[in-house]
């Protein structure tokens, strides 16, 4: 049998691949793989976002952490919150993809494809981006950072010079990080309804299986080292980043009064004989939550304050305080509120608004709540710290 003759293992358009195909072999032969993944039914954005998910989250592994440790204490709240670093990361990144694909999905539509197969095989170039930004995190904690890759958004500060945005670097990281999706789709929008190669010429190719494990390969590499690398980081500082948890005790933090003059540390309403429990729930103005549950705090702030019950709001506008007694003035709360201008929050590694400490008489947290609770479970911990006694 001659070469030309010869089997390949290079399937039809229409052949069914499998995730590693799927997600690396775009890596090192983009224009051969995209074309499949436009035919390829069971392409989901789900399996390159979630790549690309894990790569930001390690390349902002502080707040990572600092979320993940308070998991347990509010699984859906820090879920959500995860998801929100990612996007808000790689909002640009996610922004350029789902546009690209709405535009591919179109014009994939005109020449017979799928409309939906073609858009969210556009996703896919998520990966190449992913392993790119992998590498500037590799690089950065080596001690070396390469500004123009895209571990840095193309819209973060990567880009400002002397306090100005300068449109040079924004060229070269968009160009950096976009120009190989942008290369791979006009050669697709080119190259699409020309006869395919000739079998000779397919045989001379590598296999995809090859080509995915070597794309897969490089991404565990260099995702590996930015895992290491950033744990290494962390543990070096875990005393630091760690959050305050149940248990621990209450930062002690003068914090400017919110309505009147002089400064006020929370950790001082206990002080007094009578003081047993004390609730510190932080607020902004522009919480809807917040303003829900201040009426229902206020009530209970009145109800128990005879049983040495203190409540007191920590407001998180440190730069708008005129907004800030605006909307106490309005909830009117019979509590007092401070201002936390001394980084109260960060101390305590504060992921979300309401989100309210129960502490004990020795300044020991004994409960912590992330976003909105109803008052009952605050009366019910309340019960149960004045019932044990001092």
């Amino acid at each position: 049998m001659s070469s030309i003759d010869a089997p390949t293992t290079l399937p039809t358009a229409n052949a069914r691949r499998g995730p590693l195909d799927r997600l690396f072999g775009i890596v090192l032969e983009p224009h051969r793989a995209f074309p499949a993944l436009v035919d390829d039914e069971d392409t989901h954005p789900v399996e390159p976002f979630v790549l690309y998910a894990l790569v930001t989250l390690t390349l902002h592994a502080a707040e990572t952490y600092r979320l993940l440790s308070l998991a347990s204490d509010a699984p859906f709240i820090v879920a959500k919150r995860l998801l929100d670093v990612v996007v808000k990361a790689g909002r640009t990144d996610l922004a350029v993809v789902v546009g690209a694909a709405l535009i591919v999905g179109a014009i994939g539509r005109l020449r017979g494809h799928s409309f939906l197969q073609a858009a969210m095989a556009t996703t896919y170039l998520l990966v190449p981006l992913t392993i790119l930004k992998a590498l500037g995190g590799v690089l950065g904690l080596a001690g070396v950072d390469l500004w123009w890759l895209p571990h840095d958004a193309v819209d973060s500060y990567a880009i400002v010079v002397n306090g100005k945005v300068e449109m040079g670097r924004f060229a070269v990281k968009c160009l950096v990080s976009y120009g190989s999706g942008l290369a791979t789709l006009v050669h697709w929008l080119v190259r699409a309804g020309t006869p395919a190669a000739t079998t000779a010429t397919r045989v001379a190719t590598p296999p995809r299986a090859v080509v995915a494990r070597s794309g897969a390969a490089i991404f565990v590499g260099l995702a590996g080292m930015l895992l290491l690398g950033s744990a290494a980081d962390i543990a070096k500082r875990k005393d630091q980043l760690r959050p305050h948890l149940s248990g621990d005790t209450f930062p002690s933090i003068p914090l400017r009064r919110l309505n009147t003059g002089g400064r006020l540390d929370v950790l001082e309403l206990l002080k007094p004989a009578d003081a047993k429990v004390m609730v510190v729930d932080f607020w902004a103005s522009w919480c809807g939550p917040c303003r829900r549950s201040m009426p229902e705090l206020s009530t209970f702030a009145a109800a128990y304050k005879d049983k040495g019950v203190v409540v007191v709001g920590v407001n998180r506008e440190p730069r708008d305080r005129a907004a800030a007694r605006a909307a106490w003035k309005e909830m009117q709360p019979i509590f007092d509120s401070v201002v936390d201008d001394q980084g109260l929050g960060e101390r305590l590694g504060l992921t979300s608004l309401p989100s309210s400490y129960i502490v004990d008489s020795t300044g020991r947290i004994r409960h912590l709540h992330l976003g909105y609770t109803s008052i009952e479970t605050v009366q019910a911990e309340v019960d149960a710290i004045l019932a044990d006694g001092p």
